[in-house]
This record gives structure tokens, sequence and C-alpha cells, in this order.
């Protein structure tokens, strides 16, 4: 269960995806269909995670457990916030890469 930063972008792997939404009070994850789902969070704000393993080359890193999945959220606060849930949860935080 682990995220990480590659050249700008995070990420977080399927096992990261799953746990952390659980840490978050009023949160709740929502499945887009095709492996994609966002986080519907208490305040309106939301955290879309956009599968990212069918890219060439697929995003990777060490630890990483089922598919990566591309970070976005709609505002600042919301993406602080869920940063934060993934320490609390201990997803590992992988060295992050850059071009």
């Amino acid at each position: 269960m682990s995220y990480t930063t590659i050249e700008g972008t995070l990420y977080v792997d399927t096992a990261c995806l799953n746990t952390v939404p659980r840490t978050i009070p009023g949160a709740e994850l929502r499945h887009l269909g095709f492996g994609e789902f966002y986080l519907a969070l208490a305040d309106g704000s939301r955290v879309d995670f956009i599968r990212a393993d069918y890219r060439d080359p697929a995003p990777t890193w060490p630890g990483i457990s089922g598919r990566p999945h591309e970070v976005a959220a709609s505002t600042p606060q919301a993406l602080a916030l869920f940063t934060e849930a993934c320490e609390r949860a201990a997803c590992a935080k992988a060295a992050s890469t850059s071009p």
C-alpha cells in the first residue's frame, strides 16, 4: 500500500486507494467505472483516481500493490486532506522522481 510522485504527478496504488477513504470522516469512495474512482468529501470537494496502468510506460514504483491511479483533487485543501490521510493510514511514501 503506497503512493508516490512521478514527474510532478501524485499516484496511489489500489491498496492505498481502498484504505485511505475509511480514515476521512464523512468521505465516500464512489466507482466511476473501468477502474476509476472518486472520493466525495464532506465539504463537497472531491479527489479523483484515474486509472494509469494503460499508459505506456505505466507508472510504477517500489512497493506498489495493484494498479497505479493518478490523483487529481478539486481543491488544494482536498489534496492536502487526502495526502495527510495517506500518512495516517500508513501508506508507504515511495521516493519521488522528476524529469
